[in-house]
């Protein structure tokens, strides 16, 4: 095994940690750590602490500014257009600000381990780790930053920093006021992931999210990486599973106008999909139910439906071809299902108030 720096406040390999450890390493990635201990196949990495990142504001000298910005935007947080601008000064200042040596001295070693123990991968993603992304009464998910095929440390100094600034978008500085969460709860930190370039990939839903249904798995697929499917940019191919013995109950073949691909020099580019592969399905069968076996594993050890990333690449033989390369809780129906619950459970308390006042009344 290769040898990992440990005792460390600023840098968390995904070895090291689990879920319960969101308070250091943000959600997605205490996710990732904890899928590695179920024995799911993760691509490596290391997470950045809000250690760090707190590391950072207090050593760069913005905190006060920052402050001051913030309580200008919540002033009125309905003024859309004031956010905005305070929103892009703020990430303009964290982007702007210099990143302390020591937390440098941390994360650029991290990051030539982790390029160079797989001669085919030298390239990283990096993704935001917000600590609050995935509480089940503030669904941020999907309005923080991620910048892919990282290739140099310039690029993941920069890279770094824009996870931290998009902690500061439009939307997240006003639902952060209407759910009265200060700013000092409001941390971040960073996942540094092994790059995959995928033949396809996609997401799956534990559930069937158009209807709920617990007894399905619905997987969306295009070729190339995922933020395309992820984003809502294209029409992807469908998969429906039964649940119970994977078996395939329908697949669409979507539409697949453009795909997200990796370039030489670094970062990604969409690209037009050949009118051949579009009317192709571009996940196979064995893949979708492999996919959606493992999609079971996951729900089973969380407890509740998930939200499941997931890549296919080439060259490699069946199933070890299939990454997963993040999970997260649904929140939609999982949400609904909570509210039901306490509609269900207040309407037997009042019935109940009602029996006890009818049987004593005289």
């Amino acid at each position: 095994m290769v040898d990992r720096m440990t005792d460390n406040d600023y840098i968390k390999w995904f070895e090291e940690i689990g879920k319960e450890d969101t308070a250091i390493v943000g959600g997605k990635t205490a996710n990732l750590g904890e899928l590695l201990k179920i024995d799911m196949p993760v691509p490596n990495g290391f997470g950045i602490t809000t250690e760090g990142y707190n590391k950072f504001i207090e050593d760069s000298n913005i905190k006060d500014k920052l402050n001051s910005l913030l309580e200008s935007a919540n002033e009125d947080i309905t003024d859309l257009k004031k956010i905005e601008n305070i929103s892009g000064e703020i990430k303009k200042t964290i982007n702007e600000a210099q990143m302390p040596e020591e937390i440098k001295e941390n994360i650029i070693p991290a990051f030539k381990q982790l390029t160079s123990e797989y001669e085919e991968i030298d390239t990283v993603a990096i993704r935001s780790s917000s600590v609050q992304e995935d509480m089940a009464n503030a669904s941020f998910a999907g309005q923080y930053e991620t910048i892919l095929n990282v290739k140099n440390e310039q690029e993941l100094i920069d890279g770094v920093k824009k996870c931290w600034a998009s902690l500061f978008g439009p939307r997240l500085i006003q639902y952060r006021a209407r759910m009265e969460i200060g700013y000092e709860e409001a941390e971040i930190a960073v996942a540094v992931q092994q790059m995959l370039n995928p033949i396809c990939s996609g997401v799956m839903f534990t559930l069937n999210p158009t209807t709920g249904d617990r007894t399905e798995i619905l997987l969306e697929a295009n070729w190339g990486q995922g933020e395309s499917v992820v984003s809502g940019s294209v029409t992807p191919d469908t998969i429906l599973l039964n649940k119970s013995n994977l078996s395939i109950k329908n697949i669409n073949v979507g539409s697949k106008e453009t795909k997200t691909t990796c370039t030489e020099e670094g970062g990604v580019i969409e690209e037009e999909v050949p009118e051949e592969k579009r009317r192709e399905c571009c996940i196979k069968q064995r893949e979708a139910q492999h996919i959606g076996k493992i999609g079971k594993k996951i729900e089973k050890h969380y407890g509740t439906p998930q939200d499941i990333e997931w890549a296919i690449i080439d060259g490699v033989e069946f199933p070890e071809n299939i990454f997963i390369l993040q999970c997260r809780s649904e929140t939609v129906w999982s949400r609904k299902d909570k509210e039901e619950k306490e509609k269900n459970k207040k309407s037997k308390k009042s019935e109940l108030a009602d029996k006890v006042a009818t049987d004593f009344s005289f």
